[in-house]
Formats: C-alpha cells, sequence, structure tokens
C-alpha cells in the first residue's frame, strides 16, 4: 500500500491508499484506522531517522519520504504524487513450520530503507542476525536472534510495541556507523503468521539531491565503518534514491 498525499496544505485531509481497492475490502472504519497506523509509523520513523543522521528539518523534509506532501512551491521535490516509502501486509501460511535458512519464507537479506517498521506481530518469526553474538554450534561470531515482547507485556495494555530495523540507505547516509539489519523470515506453523511492515525510504523528486556537507554534515564521519572509506562522498549531489540501483546491481 502506498500514500497519494492530499494535495492542499491548509486543509487537512487523510491521505489515499493505493490501490483504491483496498477502501473496498476493508471498509470505512478500518481504512481509517490503518490510516492513523501508517501515519503514526512514518512519523516514528522519519523522527527516529533524522535524529541518528542529526539532519536539519529542511534537509530531512527534502530526502525523507514520510508520505506527506511539501508546500506547493516545492512540488517538483516529490518527483511522484505516490509515496516511495509504502506498507504492506503479509500473510504467512505453512503446514510445516521452518528451521533454517532452506526453508525459510525469506531468506537471509537487507531493505532497501532508510528504516523498516514492524508491528510486532502475536507470533514470532522474524529472526535478526547479531554479529556480536557467540554460537555455540560451530565457535564462530554471529546467531540469529528471534524479537519477542518483553515478560511485563499486557494485552489489556494500550501501549505498543514496533520492532526497527536499519536499511541500506540508512547504512549509507551515516557513513557506516549504522549497519543495515540483515533478517530473514521462517515459516510459522498453521493457520499462519501476519506481518505488516512499513518500508520508510528517500524521496524520488527531482530536487531530492544529497548534499553531504550540507545534509549530513552534523554526523559526517570520513572513516566509514561498514563500507569503504569515501564511499558516501562518491554519493554527493545524486539522487538519493537512484543510488538504489546501484545498490541492487
Amino acid at each position: 500500500t502506498r500514500i497519494l498525499p492530499y494535495r492542499t496544505c491548509n486543509n487537512y485531509q487523510e491521505p489515499t491508499l493505493i490501490p483504491l481497492e483496498v477502501g473496498e475490502l476493508v471498509g470505512e472504519t478500518s481504512l481509517s484506522d490503518a490510516h492513523k497506523g501508517i501515519n503514526t509509523l512514518m512519523d516514528i520513523g522519519y523522527q527516529i531517522t533524522s535524529a541518528v543522521l542529526e539532519m536539519q528539518s529542511d534537509s530531512a523534509n527534502k530526502l525523507i519520504d514520510d508520505g506527506t506532501r511539501l508546500e506547493e512551491d516545492n512540488q517538483s521535490m516529490i518527483g511522484s504524487d505516490v509515496s516511495n516509502s509504502y506498507h504492506r501486509l503479509i500473510r504467512y501460511i505453512n503446514s510445516q513450520p521452518s528451521t533454517d535458512e532452506d526453508t525459510a519464507a525469506f531468506n537471509s537479506h537487507v531493505d532497501s530503507s532508510f528504516l523498516t517498521l514492524i508491528p510486532m506481530p502475536k507470533l514470532p518469526g522474524l529472526e535478526i542476525w547479531s554479529p556480536c553474538l557467540k554460537n555455540g554450534k560451530d565457535g564462530q561470531d554471529g546467531e540469529w536472534v528471534r524479537p519477542i515482547k518483553p515478560d511485563c507485556y499486557d494485552e489489556e495494555d494500550n501501549s505498543a510495541y514496533i520492532i526497527a530495523m536499519a536499511g541500506e540507505f540508512l547504512q549509507l547516509t551515516s557513513n557506516g556507523k549504522v549497519p543495515t539489519c540483515i533478517h530473514r523470515v521462517l515459516l510459522p506453523p498453521m493457520p499462519g503468521r501476519i506481518s505488516a511492515p512499513l518500508f520508510l525510504r528517500p524521496r524520488r523528486g527531482d530536487d531530492a539531491l544529497l548534499d553531504v556537507d550540507l545534509d549530513l554534515g552534523q554526523t559526517y564521519n570520513k572513516n566509514g565503518l561498514y563500507h569503504e572509506s569515501g564511499l558516501l562522498d562518491e554519493c554527493d549531489s545524486m539522487h538519493l534514491w537512484s543510488v538504489h540501483g546501484i545498490l541492487v546491481n
């Protein structure tokens, strides 16, 4: 599901969710709840990303697609009416639960996002690679860990827990200070499991150019930790989303 922001800045109106069939399938009440949930995740992701990178608001608004529309005189920054960030609803079904990489629903991978935010599901399945832990089986560093709700969690409480995983764009723009999160998804036993991740991505607009000194000057470190020194310099003055194609290839 992607977002079509409302065009008028002065009068608030909930954005349209694309595809339009979403509203027909879930109904008006559920659609309104979906708006609120997506907006909350977008806002949390925007706040975390801009805080980690110590971005000024102008830089954050230029580069981070939080599903909102910029001021009318800056429409070229949008690049496309539909948001580049998106929300996905996934249902995992399998009669035989998986236990390793060979039978995983999604093998180990990283996301092309600043952050991937996932409301904590009731059933586990997501596993995250932690390179700092010791694996007793083969003596090698690193181990798969499974996020779970804390023992003090009360289902009657209104509190909610969210898993936040760093993506490739946060690793790049932090110059390796924040490593991208390697993760996988194992198949659950029947009746299955539902996950609802939101992928916070860069804007696609023509004006969404990365200025390393201006946008990232607060945190820029020439000694990158998780990729070669100078990689971020090579991305200076590039459209940040265009780096996605380079990362994929």
